[in-house]
C-alpha cells in the first residue's frame, strides 16, 4: 500500500468521523468533496450526510454520493440511511467506499462545507492529503457582502 494512498485514507477516516459527529448537533447536512490530483484532477467524488425530519420521530440521517442518473434510472454509489440515534453506524459503510474510490487517487484534496438546520451556511474548509486533515483550513471568501 503506498503513504499516498495512506495518506488520503487517514484524512478521510478523520473527516467522516468528524462529519457524523457534527450532523447529530446542530447541523442539517455536512460534504465532502475529494479530488484527486493526479494526474490531472478528473476524478472527484461528493461525500454527502444529511438529516432527514429534523425534530420528528422520524429523524434520521442519509449518507449518499451525488453521482446518480435520474434520467437513466442510475442511484447513487453509495446510498445509506440510519435512525439520528445511530449515526455512527453510517461509518462503515462511508469509508468502505471511500476504500475502493480512492484506489486510483493518489494525492487527494478536499473540501468541507456543511449548513446549519436553520440553512445558514458554516464557514467552508479546504484541505489535503498530504499535509492531514489537522492541517486543513478555512476557504478565504473573495466576495464582500
Amino acid at each position: 500500500m503506498s503513504t499516498t494512498y495512506s495518506n488520503a485514507q487517514s484524512f478521510v477516516r478523520a473527516a467522516v468521523a468528524d462529519m457524523l459527529s457534527a450532523i447529530t448537533g446542530n447541523l442539517s447536512s455536512t460534504r465532502m468533496r475529494l479530488v484527486s490530483t493526479t494526474p490531472t484532477y478528473s476524478r472527484f467524488v461528493w461525500i454527502m450526510v444529511e438529516r432527514i425530519a429534523p425534530g420528528t420521530t422520524g429523524d434520521s440521517v442519509i449518507a449518499r454520493t451525488n453521482d446518480m442518473d435520474l434520467s437513466g434510472g442510475v442511484p447513487p454509489s453509495l446510498y445509506v440511511t440510519a435512525p439520528l440515534a445511530r449515526t455512527q453506524d453510517l461509518e462503515v459503510h462511508i469509508l468502505n467506499f471511500l476504500d475502493t474510490e480512492l484506489l486510483n487517487y493518489g494525492k487527494v484534496d478536499a473540501l468541507l462545507q456543511s449548513d446549519m438546520q436553520d440553512g445558514t451556511p458554516c464557514a467552508t474548509f479546504v484541505g489535503d492529503s498530504e499535509s492531514g486533515y489537522a492541517n486543513i483550513t478555512e476557504q478565504v471568501s473573495l466576495l464582500t457582502v
